[in-house]
């Protein structure tokens, strides 16, 4: 308990010092005076004066004490905190201070009290004054946080004293500038949720976004605020974020599935899902246009796009090009006049071994013995009695007349021919060959149904008119020739080699107004057999020279030499290549003359050397030396075709051999064009392990415009 203290007793002695003062002394009458003088005054008591003329007991007055915890600090107090209570600021008893400001705890003689005698913070220096509070966004001493508010269910709890949120739990706190769910750096929000790094619209997808396709409008893949994906890869629009769309997600076309590459364009050939068309390229004015878009030619246009494998100006099928213009059922060569076709001599190889009878063929060179005629229409033939037939040349010797019923014959009978025609054959069905004629007459080497030709009436030589090969016709003609009324070779003229039983064989001179050649005149291989003519070598396996020299056969040192001119006009047959041990050296070319006032060439004229016989064993044939081609005009002379007098090429078999040189070709004209080939290569020598035989070298070309 606390103590209580008389507070009379310094009262009384501070009187009795004072007793006397003015000089005076009575003595107090009443009951309980004082036995001392008295001053002649007041007497002092706790009444202050006499009471009714009765004096008090004369004891020592009580007057007032102090009360420790009534918040008042007295005289016999060190403190008074408003209580009596032990562990705050000042003890049960008033007389010690057990706590101050800034010991963090808010006495109660404190207002407040932050840990600290600062000003500045949220208790003023002397714990009277809270300058700072809860909710006012600075954590102060006294709170473990402040979100600047006094709201429970966000990050600082409503009394500012637990945390209840956090940077990076994808909640923006009112002390967050933003949250995207973590705390790294380098994405939507920095790692102290303090700053913005990222935003919808940079083209990233945040932790805080659906999407994002670098801009921030509608309408597109994605929406303004980067939540909604509104467009897709595969719906045919290019998004800000792809790079195509060609309205699938499929792999192998225009676009890839994510529709982040480009594996096709326009212009490879493959129609995508982008294009209308696509043919191979990326230039204007053919099948497609140059963006794909739009088809600027079509099947049957007669113009084979890069799309088409031909266009024979239809969309039928059954005849050249298919309706789809994707496949050629016909060619050239075949010997039909296709709708693309100004003419078709049907007389190209087509290789492979020989044929046996209805086989296909474009020459006679791809049918075998048993069927050695390539009839018109490109089969091998006997052109036996009854075998079908269009011209005489489709039938063999023993029934050599093609009669009106498409059949080989031995005559025209029955027949209406009309006169009768001096070519060894009884024209007019009357029992009697060429009746009319004092003798028989001699035609020329080739067949009469190429001939505009007339018999006069002494059995003479024949008159040559017009010489006019169709397509598809095939004739074999050698010597010198005049037609008057000009030539005009569409088909195949073949020159007869040279052979010892006619050795004028080999070389064909035409002359005429004009000539023209579109289809082929053939005298490769016409000229000298192996070991003969001047560019022959004795060595074997050489091959034989002439324009060029021949190439050198395996340990030869001698090959076929060169002769003649490169600038007279004239030209001779090609050298046979040089012969070997069994096997025979390849022919050379022949000799073929145009002569006239214009010469045009859009076909070709060839006369390239042969390649020797092999048996695959020891020393080869050679090859044989390329032929002379003379093109002589007064007035022009124009080749848009081909001029070929190539040497024969070498065998890679045996002990190997050489090639054949080159052939010479000349042109003499007072004007003209040469925008074909001229060939005059040199044969290709053989190898075969050590054994080598060299190639031939080139002949010569010459041209006077």
């Amino acid at each position: 308990m606390k103590r209580l203290f008389s507070r009379s007793a310094p009262f009384i002695a501070l009187c009795l010092a004072l007793a006397g003062c003015d000089g005076a002394t009575t003595t107090d009458a009443g009951v309980g005076g004082d036995a001392s003088l008295d001053d002649g005054a007041v007497t002092m008591s706790d009444g202050g004066d006499t009471d009714a003329g009765r004096t008090d007991s004369g004891l020592p007055d009580a007057g007032p004490t102090s009360i420790c915890g009534d918040g008042v600090v007295e005289a016999d107090e060190t403190c008074d905190d408003g209580n009596t209570d032990d562990g705050d600021y000042c003890a049960a008893d008033c007389l010690t201070v057990t706590g101050s400001c800034g010991d963090a705890t808010a006495q109660t003689n404190e207002a407040c009290d932050d840990g600290n005698t600062d000003d500045g913070d949220y208790c003023a220096a002397d714990c009277q004054m809270a300058t700072g509070a809860c909710g006012d966004a600075t954590v102060q001493s006294n709170e473990t946080c402040d979100d600047g508010n006094t709201d429970d269910g966000d990050y600082c709890a409503a009394d500012c004293l637990t945390v209840t949120g956090s940077c990076g739990d994808a909640t923006a706190q009112t002390n967050e500038a933003c949250d995207d769910g973590n705390v790294m750096d380098g994405d939507y929000c920095s790692a102290d949720c303090q700053m913005v790094t990222g935003a919808c619209g940079d083209g990233t997808v945040q932790s805080v976004e659906t999407c994002d396709d670098g801009n921030t409008t509608d309408g597109d893949y994605c929406s303004a605020d980067c939540q909604t994906v509104t467009g897709a890869c595969g719906d045919a629009t290019v998004q800000s974020n792809e790079m195509c769309d060609d309205g699938n997600t499929a792999a192998g076309d225009y676009c890839a599935p994510d529709c982040l590459t480009v594996t096709g364009a326009c212009g490879d050939g493959v129609v995508q899902s982008v294009e209308t068309c696509d043919d191979g390229n990326t230039m204007a004015g053919d099948y497609c246009s140059a963006d794909c878009q739009t088809v600027t030619g079509a099947c049957g246009d007669s113009t084979v796009q890069s799309n088409e494998a031909c266009d024979d100006g239809n969309t039928v099928g059954g005849d050249y090009c298919s309706a789809d213009c994707q496949t050629a059922d016909g060619s050239c060569g075949d010997g039909v006049v296709q709708s693309h076709e100004t003419c078709d001599p049907g007389v190209m190889s087509i290789g492979g071994p020989p044929g046996g009878l209805g086989d296909p063929c474009g020459t006679a060179a791809d049918c075998g013995p048993s069927a050695p005629i390539c009839a018109t229409g490109g089969f091998c033939s006997a052109g036996a009695a009854g075998a079908s037939c269009q011209v005489d040349t489709d039938c063999s010797a023993s029934a050599p007349i093609c009669g009106d019923g498409n059949e080989c014959r031995t005559d025209r009978c029955p027949a209406t021919l009309g006169a009768e025609v001096c070519d060894g054959i009884d024209n007019d069905c009357d029992g009697i060959v060429d009746n009319g004629c004092a003798t028989q007459c001699t035609r020329d080497d080739s067949p009469v149904v190429n001939f505009d030709d007339t018999c006069d009436s002494s059995c003479g030589m024949p008159i040559d008119g017009e010489l006019f090969v169709p397509c598809g016709a095939v004739i074999t003609m050698y010597g010198d020739h005049a037609f008057s009324g000009g030539a005009v070779i569409n088909g195949r003229i073949r020159v007869l080699p040279r052979t010892g039983a006619t050795p004028t064989a080999g070389s064909l001179v035409i002359a005429a107004p004009t000539i023209t050649v579109d289809g082929v005149i053939d005298a490769n291989a016409s000229g000298f057999n192996g070991g003969q003519g001047a560019g022959t070598s004795t060595c074997d396996g050489s091959g034989g020279g002439y324009g060029g020299q021949g190439g050198f056969g395996h340990t030869c040192m001698a090959s076929g030499p060169v002769h003649g001119s490169a600038t007279s006009r004239s030209v001779e047959l090609g050298s046979g290549g040089a012969n070997a041990s069994s096997d025979s050296g390849g022919r050379g070319g022949g000799r073929v003359v145009l002569r006239a006032g214009t010469v045009t060439v859009s076909g070709s004229v060839e006369a390239d050397g042969g390649r020797g016989t092999a048996d695959e064993s020891f020393s080869e044939g050679g090859g044989g030396s390329g032929g002379g081609i003379l093109l002589d005009a007064t007035s022009r002379i124009d080749v848009s075709g081909v001029l070929s007098a190539r040497g024969g090429n070498g065998h890679s078999t045996g002990f190997a051999a050489a090639g054949g040189g080159g052939g010479r070709i000349k042109l003499f004209a007072p004007a003209g064009t040469m925008t074909g080939l001229a060939r005059v290569d040199g044969g290709g020598g053989g190898t075969r392990g050590p054994f080598t035989g060299t190639a031939g070298a080139s002949g010569t070309y010459f041209e006077l415009f």
